[in-house]
């Protein structure tokens, strides 16, 4: 049996996997929106995302052979004559979309880098590279560790940016603002920087002795990502004397660099986070999918994307749009009817029990993720 997760690692590798650098992208769109209207989306999303995140476990602990998104696919979706061809062009797809994914964290954690110490951005992608792909080797319990360490700086730096702007506030928070092209963009961003979709198989293999475990872990990372998100929000948006798309460069220019050092140091511990735990999860697909060597598997997982920032001309934001667009719309098209798939057994789920069972709830997390796929692209 592999080690066990702690209940605190297994929240901090969700709560890793969620925060991510576009939190940085939210504070123009919740000023945008206002503060009421912000508040009730990113409630809306943080209840929406717990339910999703909580479904595909469910339908984890239902999988007969594997424990990665692809197995609920060919144990829920990919049947009959075309299972074989659909579940390796959907391995492929996914991989693609995970690369983009980890190539934008190497980028812009490259680029966070060379901001903060001055050296070359070949240097920073180099090291980068090296600390996060080589935790990443040790497997799901060294993950977990560097998460809960990472989680834990990442509270102590949103501490620090939020004290330092509360006490230099420059701006005042509009409460209401009428725009439904904000709200779905604002909603688009904030569902996917709330996702931690890759990080549940994690949480599932490692507290596979206490199944109890799961869904509080699951919502406890969740919440953690969303009170994050509030603080960061609405301390950039008192203390900028305006709010730039990258709340960072505003932030900066206001209160100048004890906010550009404790927000760089934010969003680099947020992008390592993501980083381990996609590249450990493409890692398992692979392992799962083509019965490698482990270490060839890592391989794998993390060189390719490495590489790929050498030669896209595609900048990070665009990274993030185009992965973001993409995943919601393979949650909204495959994960919702996999799940509904997986219920005909009769059996009800294992967290979710009879609730998971019922056809308004799993209609109505479908809709708000093609809401989500919309507003990507707006």
């Amino acid at each position: 049996m592999k080690k066990q997760l702690t209940f605190f690692e297994s929240v901090c590798i969700v709560a890793g996997n969620g925060i991510g650098g576009g939190v940085m992208a939210i504070p123009l769109l919740f000023n945008r929106a206002g503060l009421l209207p912000a508040i009730i989306l990113l409630t809306a999303t943080y209840i929406i995302s717990v339910f999703l995140h909580i479904m595909v476990a469910d339908m984890l602990l239902k999988t007969k052979n594997g424990c990665q998104i692809l197995s609920v696919f060919n144990e829920f979706l990919f049947i009959g004559r075309l299972g074989k061809i659909l579940s390796a062009s959907f391995f492929g797809l996914l991989t693609l979309i995970l690369f983009a994914n980890l190539s934008a964290y190497i980028t812009g954690g490259a680029e966070i880098i060379v901001s903060l110490l001055g050296i070359p951005l070949l240097i920073s992608k180099i090291l980068y590279y090296i600390f996060s792909a080589g935790l990443v080797f040790f497997g799901l319990k060294a993950v977990g560790f560097g998460e809960k360490i990472t989680v834990i700086g990442i509270l102590v730096v949103t501490a620090g940016l939020t004290l330092l702007s509360f006490g230099n506030i420059k701006n005042s928070i509009v409460i209401y603002q009428s725009s439904i092209p904000s709200y779905l963009t604002l909603y688009a961003m904030a569902m996917f920087s709330l996702s931690a979709l890759f990080s549940v198989p994690q949480v599932v293999v490692g507290t596979s002795e206490n199944k109890a475990k799961i869904g509080p872990s699951i919502a406890c990372g969740l919440f953690i990502n969303f009170i994050v998100t509030i603080l960061i929000s609405v301390s950039s948006i008192l203390s900028s004397a305006e709010v730039t798309e990258i709340a960072i460069i505003g932030w900066t220019d206001s209160l100048g660099l004890p906010v550009k050092i404790f927000a760089s140091l934010f969003i680099l511990f947020a992008m390592i986070t993501s980083y381990w735990a996609i590249s450990l999860t493409l890692a398992d697909i692979v392992k799962e999918q083509l019965k490698l060597n482990k270490n060839i598997c890592w391989l794998i997982a993390t060189l390719p994307s490495f590489s790929l920032t050498f030669i896209t001309g595609v900048g990070f934001a665009d990274l993030v749009k185009i992965a973001g667009g993409a995943v919601a719309v393979i949650i909204a098209l495959l994960l919702l009817p996999a799940y509904n798939n997986s219920l005909k057994d009769g059996k009800p789920p294992y967290i979710l029990r009879k609730l998971g069972q019922n056809k308004l709830l799993i209609i109505t997390v479908a809709v708000f993720y093609i809401l989500m796929a919309v507003g990507s692209f707006i």
